[in-house]
């Protein structure tokens, strides 16, 4: 069975400031937790950006890989944006194409596969975004295993994963790894909708889900006390007298839903860009995935 990825949107522009790596906290969370496999979505700029990568990437992201142990699966996507079936297929398969590319560079810059943002839900753009996964399915991401550490380990090749942020049609998950069922704050997430799926939906292996959880509780206090605000009794998470903790909200999402993929911070979207930083829960959220396994 697969093992549940850490989830994690590293949009954060790796420039060394006085000698500081602003990476390092994953990577450190990578090399002190080798039972934990990542997911990590690369974003040089709402895509590839610069053709080759820039130098800050060229030094950074090999760093990611190196830092961890022997069958540790680190896996690590393009960002492409899609603009829900809005922007040109064109545009989309060129930043595709430019992400497969890295891997001529050696294989400490390949990647595993493609991280479809803003896609879409319904059946109408289903061939769309198929037509997409299939294309980058042409393109080679396997370069990686050329790394001891990395072959040994269970991470994949041609990963697709899509991002509409909301419950999807069956037929999406025909052809993607992941998809985020959900991007939005700890208590608008109802995840009655994952542990009473409809019968459509309950054949698809729980794995496929992913989440992307924000304004997330801080230490042991609760937010919101009661646990989720829902009027629908079936989507309510905890009874009303459980308290919302980082814990609570890891294992309803790993051991209740057994998501594939799943990303817990205590920043805010109202605040501040919460892929652009690492939240002040990062290594509580961490702890409690290690204790979900």
């Amino acid at each position: 069975m697969l093992r549940p990825r850490v989830l994690f949107c590293l949009f954060i522009w790796p420039e060394l400031r006085e000698g500081r790596e602003p990476w390092q906290p994953i990577l450190d969370a990578i090399r002190m937790r080798p039972q934990l496999d990542w997911l990590i979505i690369i974003n040089p700029n709402s895509g590839p950006g610069e053709n080759p990568p820039h130098e800050d990437y060229l030094r950074a992201l090999p760093l990611l890989r190196q830092a961890a142990a022997p069958g540790q699966a680190v896996e690590l996507l393009g960002y492409v944006r899609t603009v829900w079936t809005q922007r040109g297929v064109h545009d989309v398969k060129r930043d595709v194409r430019q992400y497969a590319s890295w891997s001529s560079l050696g294989p400490e810059y390949a990647l595993n596969g493609i991280y479809y943002d803003e896609s879409t839900w319904h059946e109408g753009a289903v061939t769309h975004y198929a037509e997409l996964a299939a294309f980058a399915r042409t393109l080679r991401w396997d370069a990686w295993k050329a790394l001891p550490a990395q072959a040994s380990s269970s991470a994949r090749s041609d990963l697709i994963a899509l991002n509409p942020g909301c419950n999807v049609h069956e037929d999406y998950f025909q052809f993607a790894d992941h998809i985020v069922v959900h991007e939005q704050t700890v208590q608008s997430w109802m995840p009655g909708s994952l542990l009473n799926r409809p019968y459509s939906h309950r054949s698809i292996p729980s794995h496929k889900y992913a989440l992307l959880l924000h304004d997330g509780p801080l230490g042991t206090a609760a937010v919101a006390p009661g646990g989720f605000a829902s009027s629908i009794p079936q989507h309510l998470a905890f009874s009303v007298d459980t308290p919302c903790t980082t814990q609570a909200v890891s294992e309803l999402a790993l051991r209740r839903a057994r998501v594939g993929a799943f990303f817990l911070t205590s920043l805010s979207l109202e605040i501040e860009d919460i892929y652009a930083a690492f939240g002040r829960n990062f290594e509580e959220w961490l702890d409690a995935f290690e204790r979900c396994l």
